[in-house]
């Protein structure tokens, strides 16, 4: 069973990066996004009687369904937010591709129900796959350099057409409006190029949009793509696992992926399937991976989704759980294990 990539990669604002990742603050582990930055050393503000704060203790996260050797975590993190914080600054980070990610590409620019699509062609490749991949940001954040980066390195790996959707973003757009424009934009490339080479790449938000979208299709009675690829996927935009309250994550806060979901959510009830897909058919769907990690804060909605294609008895799914990386690891380079991981996510997307 497997796992993989990202929830506000990408997102061109250091302000929105805050209000996802929780930089400046400790870890944001309760249903109102608060934070640890209570010290037990504090001087209460009471007066006599009143005792020190203690602080909280969590109750150990099951493990056991994770693999792989643990990585560094502090130091992933260290880097990460370095990165987040570098790639916020004005001029450093693109809406479009940058040429410096791009080369050895053709690079086209389209545009499907009124979203740009951009298209990355490999140069004198002969290969008739594409690739649609669907960026993260919680549904509020830009696609940006690193997600510019994984899709041309994954085009020039694989000789696939990657073709990337500029997505509205909530709350100008909600669920209601994308996953129908995203779904139609599957739809037309099955057209054109035939199902079996076509796949879908989700990271974070990106998989939670992936998966709803394909869920549309198989209730139009439509074709569906051979492939899809899940990196740690956000399918739940309530975040109700109690779970993820636990989960040793630093870089996610549930409050804020709450308050980003109800955008997203609309009009519409936010365990609706278009806003929260976990809740959605699982019937009918492609060959899908599904990577995740033990250090990510929606892992247990990977779990669960893992537990309900079970006791469907579904054998379409293969999930991928690694040990101890933070989420959407696979899609920096500065993760030891990401390159390798990124080879085999490339390797599902293309049928190898």
């Amino acid at each position: 069973m497997s796992v993989r990539v990202s929830v506000g990669v990408g997102i061109g604002a250091l302000g929105v990066y805050a209000a996802i990742f929780g930089i400046g603050a400790a870890h944001a582990d309760d249903s109102a996004g608060t934070t640890q930055a209570h010290h037990a050393s504090a001087k209460p503000s009471g007066g006599v009687g009143h005792s020190k704060r203690q602080p909280r203790t969590k109750p150990p996260v099951d493990t056991s369904p994770y693999s792989g050797n643990p990585p560094n975590h502090a130091l992933e993190v260290a880097l990460f937010r370095i990165w987040t914080i570098t790639t916020a600054i004005p001029g450093l980070n693109s809406a479009t591709p940058p040429p410096f990610a791009t080369k050895g590409l053709t690079v086209t620019k389209t545009e499907s129900d009124g979203m740009p699509v951009y298209v990355l062609e490999p140069k004198n490749s002969t290969s008739d796959q594409e690739i649609i991949a669907l960026h993260g940001g919680a549904y509020i954040g830009e696609i940006g350099n690193i997600n510019w980066i994984t899709y041309s390195d994954i085009a020039r790996d694989t000789g696939a057409t990657v073709i990337v959707p500029v997505y509205p973003l909530a709350p100008k757009e909600t669920a209601a409006t994308v996953v129908p424009k995203v779904a139609n934009l599957i739809s037309e490339t099955i057209v054109a190029r035939g199902a079996d080479n076509v796949s879908i790449l989700g990271e974070s938000a990106g998989g939670g949009l992936a998966l709803a979208a394909v869920q549309q299709l198989v209730l139009a009675g439509s074709a569906v793509p051979a492939r899809m690829v899940l990196a740690s996927p956000w399918l739940d935009a309530t975040v109700s696992d109690p779970a993820s309250l636990t989960t040793h994550d630093e870089l996610l806060s549930v409050g804020s992926l709450r308050s980003a979901g109800l955008q997203w959510a609309g009009n519409l009830d936010p365990s609706n399937p278009l806003v929260s897909p976990i809740n959605g058919s699982l019937e009918g769907l492609p060959t899908t991976y599904v990577w995740s990690s033990s250090s990510d804060r929606l892992s247990p909605q990977t779990l669960r989704l893992r537990d309900d294609a079970t006791a469907l008895g579904l054998t379409n799914f293969t999930f991928i759980l690694r040990y101890g990386e933070i989420h959407g690891w696979m899609a920096y380079p500065f993760i030891p294990t990401a390159a390798a991981d990124r080879a085999i996510i490339a390797d599902q997307l293309t049928g190898r």
